[in-house]
């Protein structure tokens, strides 16, 4: 059983926060990754997902969806989700000066990522809609 949590305030959203970034090994490991979830994580692991090159395999009909607020068919994994807005921010200029880089967080945690082993694309065909409910 988790400790209660300090009354309303910073401290509480302290605790808050501690508690949601502590890791659980209580989650099962996903028994199956659908195949649009891992085309559209092999596009975001690009260096540069903001680019007309890699936003233009499918990155772009996933923005559009989230942006006008269609259903997805199965659950979007949220770093999948941070990292298209991320990319839709960075291709804003109003947003996200093109000079403009994110300062290291000093609360973020180490997060490996791997870069797909070509730079070539490959037009992962019907990712949006098979990402988005009808």
């Amino acid at each position: 059983m988790a400790l209660p949590l300090p009354p309303p305030g910073p401290d509480h959203y302290t605790a808050r926060r501690a508690r949601w970034l502590a890791s659980t090994d209580t989650l099962p490991p996903p028994r199956h990754v659908p195949q649009p979830h891992a085309r559209l994580q092999c596009l975001l692991n690009h260096p540069d997902p903001h680019t007309d090159p890699v936003w233009n395999h499918g990155i772009d009909k996933v923005w559009n969806g989230l942006a006008k607020g269609n259903r997805l068919k199965h659950r979007l994994p949220m770093d999948l989700v941070i990292k298209v807005i991320h990319a839709a921010w960075r291709r804003d200029p109003e947003t996200w000066p093109e000079d403009a880089v994110a300062p290291d967080s000093d609360e973020s945690r180490a997060i490996t990522s791997t870069s797909p082993s070509s730079s070539r694309l490959q037009s992962p065909p019907g990712l949006a809609s098979s990402l988005f409910a009808p």
